[in-house]
């Protein structure tokens, strides 16, 4: 069994209205993200980050000052462009930030940044159920589960067939099929993971009933599907 995990890039979806920027970015827990400020063109004299409607730093009279919040000591605020770097993300620093500001020439349309923190996809792992049919076939139903807190996308691959958006499936093998390898691939918009395992369907199957073993699937973990479904 392989893992393999891929960061994928932000994503920065960009709209402009009459009074406002908005932005969305993604980012992972632990990451760092800056938050954009102005150019300095709009000769800024006065600006203000908040976060969820409550001040988190400002600047005046040419002095920049970080409030107490909950991201204390992970802001730094930067005096020329104000812009908004913020460290160690955690899943709870999910929310909105919006920058408002004045210049020589009066109010400057205000940013909107709508930040989410993710965690990445970790700890993927293949189940199995397998099953023993009267005409010595297996039927075999694969799980794939993994930790993240966001929502994941599962995709597998089994040979040439695809099958997307099943954490689930399920087929019959014959015992002279040989082996089937099998990919599943866990996702969310931060990051990726994916697992693979061989399966066969043995031809030594009891043909009594309802044993879990008869198909040999090499994989690493092992888990009773009471447990699971």
């Amino acid at each position: 069994m392989y893992c393999k995990v891929a960061v994928l890039m932000d994503v920065l979806a960009l709209f402009v209205s009459g009074v406002a920027e908005i932005l969305l970015i993604h980012k992972r827990v632990g990451e760092s993200v800056e938050l954009p400020g102005h150019s300095e063109e709009f000769g800024v004299t006065l600006a203000a980050w908040t976060y969820q409607g409550k001040e988190i730093a400002e600047h005046k009279q040419n002095v920049t000052y970080p409030l107490i919040s909950q991201f204390e000591g992970r802001l730094e605020m930067n005096p020329k462009n104000f812009s908004l770097t913020v460290r160690d993300l955690t899943l709870q620093d999910s929310g909105v930030f919006i920058l408002t500001s004045v210049g020589a020439k009066g109010q400057i349309p205000s940013k909107s940044i709508t930040l989410k923190v993710h965690e990445p996809v970790s700890n993927l792992v293949i189940y199995k159920k397998i099953q023993q049919l009267a005409n010595r076939s297996c039927s075999v139903q694969m799980m794939c589960n993994a930790s993240s807190s966001s929502n994941l996308n599962y995709t597998w691959k089994r040979g040439n067939e695809m099958y997307r958006g099943d954490q689930q499936i399920q087929f019959i093998l014959s015992p002279g099929e040989g082996d089937h390898n099998l990919i599943c691939n866990a996702s969310n918009i931060v990051s990726e993971q994916s697992a693979s395992t061989t399966v066969s369907c043995s031809n030594e199957t009891n043909p009594t009933g309802n044993s879990l073993h008869t198909c040999v699937v090499k994989i690493m973990y092992d888990v009773p599907f009471h447990n699971i479904w």
